[in-house]
């Protein structure tokens, strides 16, 4: 009987780390080859079309130094109410990519990590604390960087709702 007892509680244990794990993507399993230790190149302006209109902006990203996907300075700035322009610079060759989503309170990102999380759970707690939030304009979003654009992984059933009314500047 206690055997039984013991074999049920792991399983039930096990369960729940399981589904933890299974959930929300980690940064530890999207990492990247090599990180970069190099010069960064200068800022390719003509690489995106708001790349000009936010320059000052992409030279503190590139002053941050590589803080995402190994080879790449991510810095983001307000755009509004609520709104979090996001830019990337491709720190060997100088490209910006500036997706077409904004984020509500901050960015995440791994040096280490091709992963980007949008609205990180902790800030959106710190920020609204219990506050019952709209839909999906400030859930947590994760993105894989792919072969210069990013891919949303989590939540998938976000990914038709997402508003995308601004062109994305994506690295060739």
């Amino acid at each position: 009987m206690k055997t039984a007892l013991l074999a049920f509680l792991i399983c039930i244990f096990s369960a729940g780390v399981f589904a933890q794990r299974k959930g929300l993507p980690p940064f530890e399993d999207y990492p990247v080859k090599q990180e970069f230790h190099g010069k960064p190149a200068r800022i390719n302006v003509r690489s995106c079309y708001l790349a000009r209109t936010f320059r000052t902006m992409l030279k503190e990203a590139v002053e941050l130094g590589p803080n995402f996907a190994g080879h790449y300075g991510i810095n983001y700035w307000g755009c509004g109410t609520e709104c979090i322009q996001i830019g990337i610079v491709d720190l060997k060759t100088g490209n910006v990519y500036m997706p077409s989503f904004s984020a509500q309170v901050g960015v995440e990102t791994r040096a280490n990590s091709r992963l980007l999380v949008v609205n990180p759970p902790a800030r959106l707690k710190e920020e609204f604390r219990n506050e019952p939030l709209p839909e999906f304009y400030f859930q947590t979003r994760y993105y894989l960087w792919n072969r210069g654009k990013l891919v949303l992984i989590y939540p998938m059933e976000l990914k038709g709702k997402i508003n995308d009314i601004l062109k994305s500047c994506e690295l060739r």
